[in-house]
Parts: C-alpha cells; sequence; structure tokens
C-alpha cells in the first residue's frame, strides 16, 4: 500500500511539473514585453502578488525555469525592494517543499524531478567537514546550477534550517541584481539597467568558471 501510494505521489508530481512548465513557457517569453506580464498578472487583482509568489515557488521546483528571468519580472511589477522579499519567500517554500518531498520520497523522486544524475553529480557534498561552506559557495557563486543542488542537498547531514538560513543569505546578490535590474527597466533607466546587467554576466561568468574548477579538482580527488 505505501509503495502504492509512493509512486502514484510521484507520478502525479511529474504530470504537476509537466504542466507547471507549459504555463511557464509563455510567461518566461513575455519578459521581453513586460507590460504583457504585468497585464497576465494584474488580470487577479489582489491576488496577482500571490500568483507571483507561486511562480516563484514552482521556478525552484521545476529547474528548468530560468529565476533569473521571475526575478526580473518581479523587479518589474513590485520594484526591486518588494520583488527580492517576494523572490526569497518564494524560494525558501520552494527549497523546503524539495527537502521534505526528498526526506520523504528518497531516491526516486530525485529522478523524477531532476534526474538520474542529479545526486551523482554532487557527490562532493558528502564532505561533512566542508558541507556548510560548500553550500553557501554554490548558492552565493551566480551560474551554479542551485535549483538542482537543492535535490541533493537532503542527502547530506546538513538540516532543514540550517539549509534555509545559508542558502536565502547566499541568494540574496543575485536575486537584487535581477530585482533591480527589472526596477531600473520599467523606470526606463537604461543607464542602470545596462550596468547591472553587465554586472550580473561578467560575475556570472566568473563565477561559472569557478564552478566548474572546483567541481573539476573535486571529481579527480574523488578518482
Amino acid at each position: 500500500m505505501k509503495k502504492t501510494y509512493k509512486y502514484i505521489s510521484l507520478i502525479a508530481f511529474a504530470i504537476a511539473m509537466i504542466v507547471i512548465t507549459i504555463i511557464a513557457i509563455p510567461l518566461i517569453q513575455s519578459v521581453k514585453e513586460p507590460e504583457e506580464f504585468k497585464e497576465f498578472i494584474g488580470k487577479f487583482g489582489a491576488f496577482g502578488i500571490v500568483v507571483m509568489f507561486l511562480i516563484q515557488v514552482a521556478q525552484i521546483i521545476v529547474a528548468l525555469i530560468p529565476g533569473e528571468v521571475i526575478e526580473f519580472m518581479a523587479g518589474c511589477m513590485y520594484g526591486w525592494v518588494w520583488g527580492l522579499m517576494l523572490c526569497l519567500a518564494g524560494i525558501a517554500l520552494g527549497q523546503v517543499l524539495i527537502f521534505k518531498m526528498v526526506k520523504k520520497f528518497g531516491k526516486e523522486f530525485v529522478e523524477a524531478a531532476a534526474g538520474s544524475k542529479a545526486m551523482e553529480k554532487f557527490k562532493f557534498l558528502n564532505d561533512e567537514k566542508k558541507l556548510k561552506a560548500t553550500i553557501f559557495l554554490l548558492f552565493f557563486v551566480p551560474g551554479t546550477p542551485k535549483d538542482l543542488i537543492t535535490y541533493a542537498v537532503p542527502f547530506t547531514p546538513i538540516k532543514l534550517r540550517d539549509f534555509i538560513i545559508l542558502t536565502l543569505v547566499a541568494r540574496i546578490p543575485s536575486v537584487v541584481s535581477s530585482t533591480y535590474a527589472g526596477d531600473a527597466f520599467v523606470k526606463s533607466n537604461y543607464r542602470t539597467l545596462l550596468i547591472a546587467y553587465g554586472l550580473i554576466l561578467i560575475v556570472s561568468a566568473i563565477g561559472l568558471g569557478v564552478y566548474k574548477i572546483y567541481e573539476k579538482k573535486k571529481t579527480t580527488k574523488e578518482n
């Protein structure tokens, strides 16, 4: 009975993710036309902020949805300060849901949600002594696959509370830059927008390079 419930839950989750992804595609494409996105959210009236919050939660769960796009639109809609608060709240809830689901359903859930190689790719998280520092670094540096890492973290000894606090603090610079860029775009402050995105691209490129080197060293050490 438990196994049947487990597999039904996994199938339901997989279907939900497919539906969310299909719904999210036009929203992601609408980033080119922020007015269309604002009009879409505006249809929900006072509940628009709830819809935006749920979109952010879905972005964390469905790793294929780019987070920067949602953060940018949150900045367009609510300004960088409230956009930041909304995004961090959505990120926190999304990570809590993933953590709890992985703890409950284990490897099968990860394979259904993030692919069979998700845990294999992040074996270096098994180093308990440097675990918190490693997690903070991975979530602080732009360009790392944060949402996929979230699926691997529950298999480590870290507590949920510590994981959420560490990752939210680490994500702040990246989320601020995206929401600030959205805010600048709406205000037609294109100079600030270009500077913000220039910095994001530079830091992301450096961060991705650092992550690749780190991953390569860890793999070499394990071998």
